[in-house]
């Protein structure tokens, strides 16, 4: 299961009817069960279908929960983020469902309240999520109304103490000086020193044997603020798709649109051509009309929105200013390459020179079976089995190696069961090797962006800030390793055939 993408409805009159599938996971028969004119809310009603929501209380202790956030439009107008209440009490759900609320009204986490281990269909049926419409300025008589209630699946990473660097041999890992053997062990949220003194944090400033030199500044200290991974937090359980992209694109004016892809003119908007380049099937409707645009998934340049269109392959293509914007939109964040570190390794003790899934086994996938379907998987298995090494023209579908019967090492999950962090395609993350990384202070975003279609968050940073880790299909396996960091200060804002993006959020 991926992240999802739910496109509802109010069943009342003057509120338009939408509906829309992602990722194995679906939102249906919604309705409104209440409305409160006084206080100004409605209560929505729908019903809950998909693959997997587990939950663990041994090992990693922790689960998969949907971040659930809602949209809406007046009069065909722009589409604003809605206000859901922060009291969950409010939000009714069925006994096997745990609701979670966020201080800032953004969304909520869905999860399940009893232990759930394996792959398992579900069908979860009446849960109320409250909207106040009121605080959004919407009148109790408001007509024309849309709604679209979009969810990306999350995984929750506890808080605890945890390793960066693993004691080997990658580029520029992590140390604790003057060792660099010596993991740096983070148990806390306090500032850490970086410098040549000893107990400091500390990293080097090599050369790859691809001519990068991007360790960073190797300088501090990473302020208390910078989130470091050990507080909690939730991380997106894949990178963003490219049916979730399509998603974001379809709520913008026409001038954040413009700005959110490489070229609107061409049919195929990220790669900037006219037909798909590098397995990415993000397209605009055809012809090209004056005013808001409607995209499509079309991997195999035919009828879009078929089953083989590449809807769970994740979204290449997104440069810094995208993911940030996907992210604000979302309500998310980027994460920190320290949290990265921990969502790979965990708790436990590092392995060195360990991929992901806490190993140094790899198997490089061969080619692609079930092309661009929701059960695209690769020709062959094997312990670490990942894209990498320009075997493939691009990524393959977002936890592909991922079954009811792989363990964590046949999968590629990490410690907490998030997918594809080595390999596929790379992680953006916020350094900790550049001023501007270290500036973060880890903002959620709100929901709205400007008017150019940009992220507008205080204290989040430029691409200055950028750090590309985990490695992807066109990279060698060194490449792979969690605490490799050949390429931790990138400095671009360029759109990579082989980088995608992820959001987190702190867990309230």
């Amino acid at each position: 299961m991926r992240l999802v993408v739910f496109i509802l409805l109010f069943f009342i009159p003057g509120i338009n009817n939408h509906l829309s599938f992602a990722n194995n996971v679906r939102i249906y028969n919604v309705s409104v069960t209440e409305k409160n004119t006084m206080a100004q809310w409605v209560n929505i009603r729908f019903d809950l279908q998909g693959d997997n929501l587990w939950r663990t209380t041994t090992g990693a202790e922790n689960w998969c929960a949907i971040w659930v956030f809602v949209k809406y439009r007046l009069d065909d107008g722009d589409w604003q983020h809605a206000s859901l209440s922060t009291n969950r009490t409010n939000h009714q759900m069925p006994e096997d469902v745990y609701v979670a609320t966020v201080s800032d009204g953004k969304g909520v986490f869905l999860y399940a309240v009893e232990e759930n281990i394996g792959d398992f269909g579900y069908n979860v049926f009446n849960l109320n999520l409250r909207w106040n419409y009121g605080l959004d300025g919407v009148a109790d008589d408001a007509t024309d109304i849309d709604i679209h209630v979009f969810g990306i699946e999350m995984v929750y990473v506890p808080q605890g103490s945890f390793y960066v660097g693993s004691g080997g041999t990658e580029n520029n890992h992590f140390y604790t000086y003057p060792n660099l053997n010596t993991p740096y062990y983070i148990e806390n949220e306090d500032v850490i020193q970086v410098g040549e003194q000893a107990s400091y944090l500390y990293y080097n400033f090599d050369d790859d044997d691809q001519g990068w030199d991007e360790g960073g500044d190797q300088t501090g200290p990473i302020p208390a603020f910078y989130p470091k991974g050990y507080n909690a937090f939730y991380m997106m359980r894949y990178e963003i798709s490219q049916e979730q992209y399509v998603g974001f694109l379809n709520t913008l004016t026409r001038v954040q649109q413009n700005n959110r892809v490489a070229d609107i003119s061409e049919r195929y908007v990220l790669s900037s051509d006219n037909v798909p380049q590098n397995r990415n099937g993000v397209r605009r409707e055809d012809p090209l009309p004056e005013g808001r645009v409607t995209f499509f998934c079309d991997l195999n340049d035919g009828v879009p929105n078929q089953a083989d269109d590449g809807q769970n392959i994740p979204c290449n293509y997104l440069s810094w200013t995208d993911g940030l914007a996907y992210l604000d939109w979302a309500g998310l964040r980027p994460m920190t390459e320290l949290e990265f570190e921990k969502a790979c390794r965990g708790i436990v003790n590092p392995v060195a020179d360990e991929y992901a899934w806490g190993s140094t086994d790899i198997t490089e996938v061969v080619s692609i079976l079930n092309i661009g379907q929701s059960n695209e998987i690769a020709s062959n298995s094997g312990d670490g089995l990942c894209a990498y090494n320009e075997t493939l023209t691009g990524a393959l579908r977002s936890g592909f190696a991922a079954t009811s019967s792989t363990n964590r090492i046949q999968s590629g999950s990490s410690y907490y069961n998030i997918q594809d962090l080595s390999g596929n395609l790379s992680e953006r993350c916020i350094s900790v090797g550049s001023t501007s990384g270290r500036s973060f202070t880890g903002e959620h975003g709100d929901g709205s962006i400007d008017v150019d279609g940009n992220a507008d968050v205080a204290n989040w940073p430029d691409e200055l800030a950028y750090a590309d880790r985990g490695g992807n299909y066109v990279r060698i396996e060194m490449r792979l390793r969690v605490s490799d960091r050949s390429r931790a200060v990138l400095n671009s804002n360029s759109r990579f055939t082989n980088t995608g993006w992820r959001g987190v959020r702190f867990a309230e």
